[in-house]
């Protein structure tokens, strides 16, 4: 089981999209802004989450912060 993915940037537009497959699961983000993957990303550093391990996304964040 692997997870494929692959994405692009739309600089007229300045928009974002992306695909995630595995298996027999696919799905697919047009249309989205860089805050919102900047959203997503938060969303995976929560998850990915190690106490006691010091890293930021960006700089609105303190190490470890988690929301």
């Amino acid at each position: 089981m692997m997870i494929q993915t692959c994405g692009s940037h739309n600089w007229e537009d300045d928009e974002y999209s992306f695909s995630i497959c595995k298996d027999e699961l696919a799905m697919s983000f047009d249309g989205l802004k860089r805050s919102e993957i900047e959203d997503l990303m938060s969303l995976f550093f929560c998850l990915l989450y190690v106490p006691n391990e010091d890293y930021t996304l960006h700089s609105n964040f303190q190490p470890n912060d988690v929301f």
